[in-house]
């Protein structure tokens, strides 16, 4: 059975352990209101991670969020467990009133894309473009 419930400051090797897997960064300690972080456990064991980072768009005056660090520890995959992630963020965005969520992903994931697109996401066409204004060595620039 999978459980998900929030981050605790107690689940920060765990984390940062699945976040260096699968992205291949560290987690900071920084806090941020707007950054809601959840966790995934299977047998009480920290298997998967996300954050819903909530936002106002002032011209539409809608709330939402954008899902981020959507993953899974590698040995915990194709079990359902992103999927059951996907399903208790949705709920959590409709608790919160949000209009909607919005995600990007790397083109070479393919298997978190069948899983958004299961629980309902749209692929939509865009780009996503960046500029560093700073150097972050925890942070890839492609």
């Amino acid at each position: 059975m999978i459980t998900i419930r929030k981050y605790q400051d107690n689940d920060y090797a765990a984390v940062d352990e699945i976040l260096k897997q699968a992205f291949n960064v560290s987690k900071a300690h920084d806090k941020d209101l707007n950054n809601l972080e959840y966790v995934a456990l299977k047998d009480d064991v920290i298997v998967g991670y996300f954050i819903i980072r909530t936002m106002h768009d002032i011209i539409t005056s809608k709330d939402y969020a954008h899902l981020e660090y959507v993953c899974v520890k590698e040995e915990y995959q194709n079990q359902g467990i992103a999927s059951e992630m996907m399903r208790y963020a949705i709920n959590e965005g409709k608790l919160m009133n949000l209009a909607y969520f919005e995600l990007t992903s790397n083109y070479t994931r393919k298997s978190a894309h069948h899983v958004y697109e299961k629980v309902g996401f749209n692929k939509i066409d865009t780009y996503v473009y960046k500029l560093s204004l700073k150097e972050d060595k925890n942070v890839s620039n492609e």
